[in-house]
């Protein structure tokens, strides 16, 4: 439902969790000198799955104070 909070919040902590996911792939640390563009994308990574779990505590904050039925 699109249309409900939860929905949102479950979402963007959802795509916090890929961002970190694809971060922690990207690095691996594999023999011979680091790129500097796997080190690059890994950072970029870790940035959105930061802002995806701030984005999704931010939007619990309206949910805290909805009273729901019982």
């Amino acid at each position: 439902k699109p249309t409900s909070v939860s929905w949102w919040v479950v979402l963007t902590n959802f795509l916090g969790c890929v961002g970190f996911m694809i971060s922690a792939l990207s690095a691996i640390v594999l023999p011979g000198t680091p790129n500097a563009e796997v080190v690059r994308t890994s950072v970029l990574f870790t940035l959105f799955g930061a802002f995806g779990f701030l984005v999704g505590s931010l939007l619990m904050l309206p949910e805290a104070v909805i009273e729901h039925d019982v």
